[in-house]
């Protein structure tokens, strides 16, 4: 449906477009042809347990044998390729193919959901344009948890490299962590604060997120880049305090003079690794939360056709083009 939709042209514009839009039009309804031949038509040979449904896939294959001397024939004469000899009557072959598959697509969909046990919606719901605005949407609040599922999946199997194992050099030593390991723990640091955390904060203005969902990503999305940033902070904070305290207690016994920096780098240290270990215990609690998360969003997903307690009438508005909904 949504293949045809790109194509589905008034009758006048399809006998008067340009060549180069003929045959995009031309390539469309062929792959359609070839979808309904090749995948739909299989899936209607197996009977159904269930009376209506079965009485609805019935209807629908018995439209679809039709096809073949009405639509898929005199398309069939075409080459993939045609000359230009050909374009007119590939036009009016056109105009009557694409209106008929549009229609029994429309139809032959509407008819199987209303029919199928699990929905109590009309046949009028999923004819309604606010039908494939609603699946359209389940599927992009799907897409987008799946992502992140992956991209904490990623962040998760080098935590302990990046992360953890220099909070153990931290505690074990009671000192600052080496250049090389601060260095590898900024860039991880960083990939959370401009790659983990604006996700987060975009998933949010997705529709169909329950506000329990809302408020776990929320307090994520904030909590993690902020913490992030006191760590780093932190890190050249206690650089810089060291290194005065090193230039000051000179005049100094080397003993009193190094026990006293060594007891401010162990505070400063202490402080730091109650910062890494909050970002650790948020990236394991997203990762003990977001599969969960995915699974209900699937369930959602697969139960959006069921019938709602209390119906809510929607004006039928054209539902504004996806990337432009999802670029605000």
């Amino acid at each position: 449906m949504r293949r045809l939709e790109g194509v589905l042209e008034s009758n006048f514009a399809i006998l008067h477009c340009s060549p180069t839009r003929l045959l995009e039009i031309w390539e469309t309804v062929r792959q359609v042809c070839r979808i309904l031949r090749t995948d739909v038509t299989p899936l209607m040979d197996q009977p159904s347990a269930l009376p209506e449904l079965d009485q609805a896939v019935t209807n629908a294959r018995d439209k679809l044998s039709f096809f073949g001397s009405e639509v898929f024939e005199p398309l069939d004469r075409f080459d993939e390729h045609p000359g230009e000899l050909e374009f007119e009557d590939l036009r009016r072959a056109l105009c009557v193919a694409i209106g008929k598959l549009h229609g029994f697509l429309v139809d032959t969909l509407g008819e199987i959901l209303a029919a199928d046990p699990r929905s109590r919606h009309d046949v009028d719901y999923f004819l309604a344009r606010k039908f494939p605005r609603d699946v359209e949407e389940a599927e992009w609040l799907q897409t987008s948890v799946n992502r992140l599922d992956d991209d904490l999946r990623r962040f998760n199997s080098v935590r302990h490299s990046s992360l953890g194992s220099v909070i153990d050099e931290i505690r074990s030593t009671g000192r600052l962590p080496t250049r090389e390991s601060w260095l590898r723990l900024v860039a991880y640091l960083d990939e959370i604060e401009t790659g983990l955390a604006p996700r987060l904060m975009g998933i949010m203005g997705l529709r169909g997120i329950r506000i329990d969902e809302l408020d776990v990503l929320q307090a994520h999305g904030v909590q993690l880049p902020e913490t992030c940033r006191r760590a780093v902070e932190l890190y050249e904070t206690a650089g810089d305090v060291l290194e005065a305290m090193a230039g000051s207690l000179r005049q100094v016994d080397d003993e009193t003079a190094r026990a006293s920096i060594e007891g401010v780098e162990r505070v400063l240290c202490s402080r730091m690794t109650t910062c890494l270990q909050e970002v650790e215990d948020e990236l394991r609690d997203l990762a003990a939360f977001v599969p969960l998360w995915l699974r209900s969003v699937d369930q959602r997903r697969a139960l959006m056709l069921r019938v709602r307690e209390e119906p809510i009438d929607e004006p039928e508005e054209e539902p504004e083009p996806m990337r432009e909904r999802r670029a605000t």
